[in-house]
């Protein structure tokens, strides 16, 4: 590893001790790598899992609308799905 790259992981490595899962790809597949990484791949090869997050979709329209539109419509709740 060159210090470039070093520091392209700082904030992977960061997170992980900060408690977050990171993951690494793996055949166009992202792959948790547990609690014992050992980071010796190229950076590119590594991310922090990122959160889902709540969408709100209008049943009548089937458009997105944000949490403050939640009330005003009648609306379905999805969890966003991270591959």
């Amino acid at each position: 590893m060159n210090r470039k790259q070093a520091k392209e992981l700082a904030p992977i490595i960061t997170a992980f001790g900060d408690g977050k899962e990171i993951e690494i790809r793996e055949d166009n597949e992202w792959i948790a790598l547990g609690d014992h990484p050992s980071f010796g791949n190229v950076p590119g090869f590594y991310r922090v899992k990122p959160e889902p997050r709540v969408i709100y979709v209008d049943n009548k329209t089937n458009k997105i609308v944000g949490p403050h539109g939640a009330a005003k419509w009648q609306v379905t709740k999805f969890i966003e799905v991270i591959e």
